[in-house]
């Protein structure tokens, strides 16, 4: 089944072509609790994973406002 099979797009390989859709899990972009909860999604078979959101500024960032990064 396809589903499983590897794909190659503009020289990136992806194990399979199950894609995780962005969402927002409460769990912040950078911290320890955000990159366990992305590996875990890992872990469990998804080929791809879109990230809902990004700072582009530190003054966007959860540090500029005082929020606890692991």
């Amino acid at each position: 089944m396809k589903l499983f099979e590897p794909i190659t797009i503009r020289g990136v390989t992806i194990r399979n072509r199950i894609v995780m859709a962005p969402v927002f899990a409460g769990v912040g972009l950078r911290g320890r609790r955000a990159i366990n909860y992305y590996v875990e999604r890992a872990r469990g078979g998804v080929g791809a994973i879109i990230v809902g959101a990004t700072f582009t500024d530190v003054l966007g960032s959860e540090e500029a406002w005082g929020e606890q990064i692991d």
